[in-house]
Order: C-alpha cells, then sequence, then structure tokens
C-alpha cells in the first residue's frame, strides 16, 4: 500500500469514530420522555386542624389545649 493509502483509510477511521462520539453525545445531551402515569386524587386534608384535635410532628403527638370558659 501507499502511503496516501494509508493516510486516507486513517482520516476514514478518525472520521468514523468521531461521528460514533457526536451521535453518542447527542444522545445523551436530549433526555427521554418519560411516560406520564395517571394519578389518583387523594381526598383533601384540612391545611389546621380543629380545636382540640391532636398535632402530629415527625410520627409524635401532641395534645393542643382545648378553649374553655374562663372562670368568674
Amino acid at each position: 500500500m501507499y502511503l496516501h493509502q494509508k493516510l486516507k483509510l486513517l482520516i476514514e477511521d478518525v472520521t468514523l469514530m468521531c461521528n460514533k462520539r457526536i451521535n453518542s453525545s447527542i444522545k445523551l445531551a436530549v433526555k427521554p420522555k418519560k411516560p406520564v402515569q395517571a394519578v389518583i386524587p387523594e381526598p383533601a386534608v384540612p391545611r389546621q386542624p380543629q380545636i382540640g384535635a391532636p398535632v402530629t410532628i415527625s410520627n409524635r403527638v401532641i395534645l393542643k389545649k382545648a378553649y374553655t370558659i374562663p372562670k368568674h
């Protein structure tokens, strides 16, 4: 083989390698579309508990003092 033929093969190999790398980079850059999953709605939870109802804070129950009529 002549030198120019070897050089041509080398250039083709490098070009192919670069094209593969570009294509794989494009695939990594594009985020795949995720399928939308249906969610069953849950019943609404009141934001603030009623007066006298226990309040839970990280698995601990704290009882709130109920309002009472002041004594005269």
